[in-house]
């Protein structure tokens, strides 16, 4: 058996690595009801570690988890993790936003569109 090493700058893998992280995320979505904390904690985080963007996952993610108020089922790791995965997503977003000014005091909110 041979191993494979997946360059993250080879654009074949790129693509595939995407439509991969396009799947999960199109396949999470609709069953986000049903993950643990733990489970949602970890796909979050591993779309970030992964630079694999997903600002739909993130936006239903977070509406399922401050919808159900069990926030209190989250051990510390699951609430840090979430922090970093939704941290890195936010400086993803506002890097690509034309309208972000660092100099704006009022930038108090960053949308995923």
């Amino acid at each position: 058996s041979s191993s494979r090493s997946i360059s993250p700058t080879s654009s074949t893998n790129a693509t595939s690595t995407k439509s991969l992280f396009d799947h999960i995320a199109e396949r999470s979505i609709p069953q986000l009801e049903t993950f643990k904390p733990q489970e949602l904690t970890i796909t979050l985080w591993s779309f970030e570690k992964a630079n694999a963007s997903h600002p739909l996952l993130f936006e239903m993610a977070d509406d399922h988890i401050t919808s159900l108020e069990h926030l209190k089922n989250y051990t510390p790791q699951n609430l840090s993790n979430l922090l970093f995965a939704y941290a890195k997503a936010t400086t993803k977003n506002v890097a690509n936003d034309p309208n972000y000014d660092p100099n704006n005091n009022n930038n108090k909110f960053v949308t995923w569109n």
